[in-house]
């Protein structure tokens, strides 16, 4: 009997400083690392919308235009230079193959896309990474709110605001998709 106790107890205090080492790891570096998700969000943004000198938190007012229909837009943004309305800068929060991928999408106030950027994800590396990635989102960048949706085909896009999707990372594409068409329903409703 005490030949199975003694590894046993081996096992748990192994068990015991292992967990206790990663809690403090964990103590130590979370502050560090929210800090970091922070400052790449504000760095974001601030490619997406390049001549904005100032940015305004519209969020609780641009979401109320919404009444409730679009969960994905986490964050609003007026983007000014000096008092010059220069666009809207969207964080969003959608699922692609995978759930929690940040999506921040610049419109000018001429109703353009200036750029998309896609942050923090946890799509497949090599796959479902490419439709967070060049040239897949450059795609976006210039077309315009006034002609219609964003509609994503596999095939060669024929008409304005067609975009291809990546193949094999449909869901992926579908996912930046989703926010960039939540971004611009946003941006619509702001830009009357």
């Amino acid at each position: 009997m005490r030949e199975f106790l003694k590894p046993t107890f081996v096992l748990l205090t192994i068990t015991f400083v292992v967990s206790l080492a990663v809690a403090s790891v964990n103590h130590f570096t979370k502050d560090i690392i929210a800090e970091r998700v922070i400052q790449a969000s504000m760095g974001n943004r601030a490619l997406v919308l390049p001549n904005a000198t100032n940015l305004e938190d519209i969020t609780q007012e641009a979401l109320e235009k919404l009444n409730g229909e679009n969960t994905n837009i986490k964050e609003v943004f007026a983007g000014y230079n000096g008092s010059d309305l220069e666009g809207y800068v969207f964080d969003l929060l959608v699922e692609g193959y995978y759930p929690n991928m940040q999506v921040t999408v610049g419109i000018l106030k001429t109703g353009e896309i200036s750029k998309v950027i896609v942050g923090d994800h946890s799509e497949t590396p090599g796959l479902g990474s490419l439709a967070t990635e060049s040239p897949f989102i450059n795609q976006y960048e210039g077309l315009n709110l006034a002609d219609g949706d964003f509609r994503l085909v596999t095939t060669t896009p024929s008409g304005p605001n067609e975009i291809e999707a990546v193949s094999g990372a449909t869901s992926s594409s579908r996912g930046v998709n989703r926010g960039v068409r939540g971004a611009s329903d946003l941006a619509k409703i702001l830009l009357q």
